[in-house]
C-alpha cells in the first residue's frame, strides 16, 4: 500500500510499484487504475504525468532515487502549517484511501500483462523460423490478370 512520509516542509506519497510499471498499467490495463462505484462509474483514477492528488485521482511523475524507482509525489505544506499530520489528513481526506484501494489490484493486473506478452511472444517468429510459406511474396497486384 502507498505510504506517506513527512520530511522538512513537504510530504511524499510513495506508491508500491515503480513509475515504469505504473506507465505499463496505463498502456495495457487502464481499467486497473480506476476505482468504480456500485454503478460501474469511475470515481477515482491513478495515472502519470504530474505530481498531484485530489478527490478525483492521483498522478505521479517522480520516482524514488533508490533501486526500486517507486512512483512518488512530493507536495509542499501550506505556509504556516503547525501540525503536519493533521494537515496531511485534512488535505488528502479519502483520496489516500482510494489510492490504496486501486493499488490492491496492481499485482494481478501486472501478472495479466506478463501473461499476455508471453502469449504474444510465443506467436512471433522470423520468416526463416516459421517453416511455412509465410515469407513467400505474393504479387497481389497481378493476381487474376491471366484472363
Amino acid at each position: 500500500m502507498a505510504k506517506i512520509f513527512i520530511t522538512g516542509n513537504v510530504f511524499v506519497i510513495k506508491s508500491t510499484i515503480s513509475l515504469e510499471k505504473l506507465k505499463l498499467l496505463e498502456k495495457y490495463r487502464p481499467e486497473a487504475l480506476k476505482l468504480k462505484n456500485e454503478e460501474g462509474e469511475a470515481i477515482f483514477g491513478v495515472g502519470t504525468g504530474s505530481s498531484n492528488i485530489s478527490k478525483n485521482g492521483a498522478s505521479f511523475k517522480e520516482a524514488t532515487l533508490d533501486e526500486a524507482k517507486l512512483a512518488c509525489m512530493t507536495l509542499p505544506f501550506p505556509a504556516g502549517t503547525e501540525n503536519a499530520k493533521e494537515c496531511v489528513k485534512d488535505f488528502l481526506g479519502l483520496s489516500f484511501l482510494n489510492l490504496q484501494k486501486v493499488e490492491r489490484g496492481y499485482e494481478a493486473a501486472l501478472r495479466g500483462i506478463e501473461d499476455d506478452m508471453a502469449l504474444i511472444e510465443e506467436n512471433i517468429a522470423f520468416d526463416s523460423e516459421s517453416g511455412d510459406d509465410a515469407g513467400e511474396f505474393i504479387d497481389t497486384e497481378s493476381a487474376g490478370d491471366d484472363e
